[in-house]
């Protein structure tokens, strides 16, 4: 059956879902009526309509939104979405409706450079220069899908057709009953399931390497509230508990440092985490993340890194990470993913780049069959982190070594201006 794309986009949030068409090539009735709710009549001729995608999360649309979505509650799921997306929206926030039609990330990027204009009042041209400025090159030579914003869920859809991504059915009586996020849920991913993930690499990878990245992660899963399984989780290690209470942030010290400390004064402390991680499970689950949303025509490439993330392949030194602190974090998980568009050896087949509240990790993805180099040489690192202008003029970059497979102390430094008293 035809299906047609329709998506709403925001800065806050997005919902980009499918309608099926008909034999007549009709669309469904709540389609057709959104389409016709944000449509305007010609000047010229009345008769002809302009769909105006540009629109305002007013209380009048919301309230129609409302009414479409209650008079159709009965039909497409996704419809029923809608009104906690605008609920989402700020008061008179712009959001696009886009019916009919699916766009590239260069077009993706220029529609959030219109919002980021209407937001701020400075000029669209502006924006989109710098924007342009940034990506060009990059998306000359690389693709770029973005993964987390909206819901989507990957692969086949009938159970019985479903084969794993990571085990390809080898194990007896596989099953797939459970649910598999792409990303763990406790790290806040709701929108993102992934069909193609039998129950046993599921309990496996929950057991096995997801931990280590949660773990890496906890104290920025508290400090910005993010909803995770059983909702917003404390954060405690071995001298501290940290928390919140209604709109504070809470930290509880538990040291003698305190009292050799001018409080009046910067000072800095370390934190020693409870629980060690390994650094090489934190790369694999980046690199699982990758795997469980790029399309099964791209697996074949990856079958060796499948093994890898498994267990059952060892690497003994990998790529750098390259990590940075963002000034406006985000609300849901993200997984970018860039695979090269020619044979260019000199850079890595697949980049993956993973975005949590404030914080960006760009890896590249090992052991791909279109790879020559492995990226460990730092020239060959070099040459690519150089390629990647928009990610080199971001906020300040460093670089990671996580190819230690034994246990870490896991350790927050934290820097006081001083505090009252």
């Amino acid at each position: 059956m035809e299906e047609h794309t329709i998506t709403f986009l925001a800065l806050t949030d997005n919902i980009i879902y499918k309608v099926p068409v008909t034999d007549d090539g009709e669309l469904d009735a709540p389609t057709q009526e959104l389409i016709q709710y944000f449509s305007v009549p010609n000047e010229e001729n009345q008769e002809i309509t302009t769909i105006k995608i540009l629109q305002q999360n007013t209380q009048v649309v919301r309230s129609k939104i409302n009414e479409i979505v209650e008079k159709h509650k009965n039909g497409n799921p996704v419809l029923k979405s809608l009104p906690s997306f605008f609920r989402k929206l700020k008061s008179d926030e712009f959001f696009f409706f886009i019916p009919l039609r699916e766009f590239n990330e260069l077009e993706k990027l220029m529609l959030y450079d219109i919002l980021k204009s209407k937001k701020t009042g400075e000029n669209f041209e502006d924006y989109h220069k710098q924007t342009l400025k940034r990506f060009q090159n990059f998306l000359n030579n690389y693709t770029l899908s973005i993964f987390g914003s909206s819901r989507l869920k990957i692969g086949e859809f009938k159970r019985t057709k479903r084969r794993c991504r990571f085990c390809n059915n080898s194990r007896s009586n596989t099953t797939f009953e459970n649910k598999a996020h792409a990303i763990p849920e406790g790290l806040g991913n709701k929108k993102l399931i992934l069909f193609e993930e039998c129950d046993d690499c599921n309990k496996e990878f929950s057991k096995s390497i997801e931990p280590h990245i949660i773990e890496y992660l906890s104290f920025f899963r508290t400090w910005f509230d993010v909803m995770g399984k059983g909702g917003v989780k404390p954060f405690s290690g071995k001298n501290f508990n940290m928390g919140s209470h209604e709109e504070n942030k809470i930290l509880e010290i538990f040291t003698n440092e305190l009292e050799q400390i001018d409080p009046t004064k910067p000072f800095n402390l370390t934190f020693p985490g409870k629980y060690p991680v390994i650094p090489q499970n934190i790369y694999k689950a980046l690199c699982k993340f990758f795997i469980s949303v790029i399309s099964s025509d791209q697996l074949e490439y990856f079958q060796e890194t499948i093994k890898w993330i498994r267990g059952k392949k060892q690497i003994k030194k990998l790529p750098k990470v390259a990590l940075a602190f963002n000034k406006n974090p985000i609300i849901q998980p993200e997984i970018r993913v860039s695979f090269r568009r020619d044979k260019n050896e000199n850079l890595p087949h697949a980049v993956g780049e993973f975005c949590f509240t404030s914080i960006s990790l760009v890896f590249i993805i090992p052991l791909s069959s279109q790879d020559k180099k492995d990226f460990t040489d730092e020239v060959d690192f070099d040459y690519f982190w150089s390629f990647f202008h928009h990610y080199e003029e971001s906020v300040k970059w460093s670089f990671k070594n996580f190819s230690n497979e034994t246990p870490n102390p896991l350790n927050f430094d934290f820097n006081f201006t001083g505090w009252a008293t």
